[in-house]
């Protein structure tokens, strides 16, 4: 039995996030948003996981395309990347005070504290944030399902992962939980109904 649901951030809560970092960057730099996307993906991974400090991720991401990257300016392009997904948070909205709620996201610090400052009211729907960057360990990896549900006191079979990546509700599912991979709020709609998680329209 469903006791608690656990949301994504990242292209779940928030839109966009990731296309708005690559078009920021593109945009500062003249670089592709493939080059920008190759650049990005294990200074990112660290960022997240908190194992280098904001400052390195922007050096690194700019010796990555061969662009120097301002911190400034890193920092103006992550925060314009932060859009609130309505369609998601009204489905939380509608689990709220049925189920436990709680966010499950690879994050990093600044971006998790500029969420906190401009987006409380999104967050203050979730009895629990676990954050990449605070656990120092990320999605898939099994060790990062296994200290939230440590910290939850619960039963892999109690919870339910909402997550736009396959790979994380897969890793999900082979601890015994049940996933539902996000394709937007009708299509979610539909699946939590299916598991009778929502009553029909």
């Amino acid at each position: 039995m469903i006791t608690t649901v656990l949301f994504d951030v990242g292209e779940v809560l928030m839109i966009g996030y990731k296309r708005s970092i690559l078009a920021g960057i593109s945009s500062l730099t003249g670089a592709s948003e493939e080059e920008i996307n190759r650049a990005l993906r294990e200074p990112m991974r660290l960022l997240n996981r908190g194992e280098i400090p904001f400052a390195l991720f922007a050096q690194r991401v700019g010796e990555g395309i061969g662009k120097e990257i301002g911190v400034e300016d890193m920092e103006r392009i992550v925060i314009e990347g932060v859009h609130p997904n309505a369609g998601a948070i009204s489905v939380a909205k509608a689990l709220k005070g049925r189920y436990r709620l709680a966010i499950a996201s690879n994050n990093n610090h600044f971006t998790v504290e500029a969420t906190r400052k401009d987006h409380p009211e999104m967050l203050a729907l979730f009895g629990r944030c676990y954050f990449s960057c605070e656990l120092g360990v990320g999605k898939p990896d099994r060790e990062f399902f296994l200290r939230i549900l440590s910290d939850l006191h619960a039963d892999p079979g109690e919870c339910l992962l909402i997550d736009d990546k396959e790979e994380n509700c897969e890793a999900a599912r082979a601890l015994g939980m049940q996933a539902i991979r996000f394709e937007g709020r009708e299509a979610l709609l539909a699946q939590l109904r299916m598991l009778a998680l929502l009553p029909g329209a």
